[in-house]
């Protein structure tokens, strides 16, 4: 696996998790949102105006925790963003004859279904071990953003080696 493929795995799984929580599916699913979607800001932009909701996960930084000769080990910061368009979710969700999904429980669920959750780097075969290989949440792992409509961050980091 290159290098930066073990970031964007780590990425990939908490999107996969994220698109599996049971509240982004059914009658009116919820896309999961990441970089490697193309125009990620013509993804989002289609996703609030056709769903009122939209999920993006991205992993905007890391920072080095410890360097030995040959190797790197990162703390990859991992955020995932979840916007709501209100009256459109509403509206939406009415139409399709779902129950409203706010952007907060959105986020909430996500903080609850991805701490400790494994990161997708255990060794292939290997089971996993509590510990090792998961997802952390941050100190303050939800946080609602000052934007033109309710938007929380959903913060987490896991640790990957780079060898």
């Amino acid at each position: 696996m290159e290098l930066h493929q073990k970031i964007t795995a780590v990425r990939d799984v908490l999107a996969a998790l994220c698109a599996g929580l049971p509240l982004l599916g059914g009658a009116l699913p919820v896309p999961v949102l990441t970089e490697a979607k193309g125009d990620l800001n013509a993804e989002l932009t289609k996703a609030l105006n056709s769903l009122g909701l939209s999920v993006v996960v991205i992993a905007p930084d890391a920072r080095s925790v410890q360097t030995a000769p040959g190797t790197v080990l990162l703390e990859v910061r991992l955020v995932i963003e979840v916007s709501e368009q209100v009256l459109l979710n509403q509206a939406k969700s009415a139409a399709a004859g779902v129950p409203v999904r706010s952007a907060l429980e959105v986020a909430t669920a996500i903080v609850a279904a991805a701490n400790r959750a494994p990161n997708g780097l255990d060794a292939e075969g290997a089971p996993h071990r509590a510990g090792l290989n998961e997802f952390r949440l941050a100190p303050e792992p939800l946080r609602l953003i000052p934007a033109a409509r309710p938007t929380y961050h959903v913060e987490l980091s896991t640790e990957v080696l780079l060898s």
